[in-house]
């Protein structure tokens, strides 16, 4: 009886240091995240990267941005629009290029465009607006609040680079 008494102790004790353990832990995974706050807006190039963002925690924002590398204006555009994005990201604390992600979302083809999409709950809002830190601010401060319509899909959201068919071209 007394080695039961013991035994029964000890694991209660187990149980209350890997208690505190995990609770440590959670803690420590959490100051880890507010630490490495990196404001550059995340850039996502696989379907791995876009369904971590959808499904993820809350909603996932999304701006396709028009860059092409060899025209000076396009380089500066780009930039511009980047920081317009890092100051959101520093604001809140809370990418995709793909001409099927556009068609599939029925998104404006006229570059840049930001949205949001909701992967849990399989909803999705674009903003018309303005691209910039105001508009897009607004935007934001609305869905928080609830304004405005979402729409829903029921498909998976796909980059045009991933599950490609390589089609021959004969002639």
């Amino acid at each position: 009886k007394g080695n039961h008494d013991g035994i029964a102790a000890f694991i209660a004790e187990r149980e209350k240091i890997s208690k505190e353990n995990a609770a440590k832990a959670k803690e420590e995974e959490k100051q880890e995240k507010e630490k490495l706050f990196d404001p550059m807006p995340e850039e996502i190039k696989t379907q791995e990267d876009l369904l971590k963002c959808i499904n993820g925690y809350g909603v996932c924002a999304i701006s396709i941005l028009s860059y092409e590398p060899d025209f000076e204006e396009s380089v500066k555009q780009h930039n511009s629009e980047i920081e317009i994005l890092k100051n959101l990201k520093e604001k809140t604390k809370s990418v995709e290029r793909g001409k099927k992600f556009i068609k599939d979302f029925d998104v404006p083809d006229m570059l840049p465009v930001f949205m949001i999409v909701n992967g849990k709950k399989k909803v999705y809002r674009v903003d018309r607006g303005a691209f910039d830190e105001e508009s897009i601010s607004g935007f934001l401060k609305d869905v928080r609040m609830g304004r405005g319509r979402f729409f829903s899909y029921k498909f998976e959201p796909q980059l045009d680079n991933e599950k490609e068919e390589k089609v021959k071209d004969e002639l």
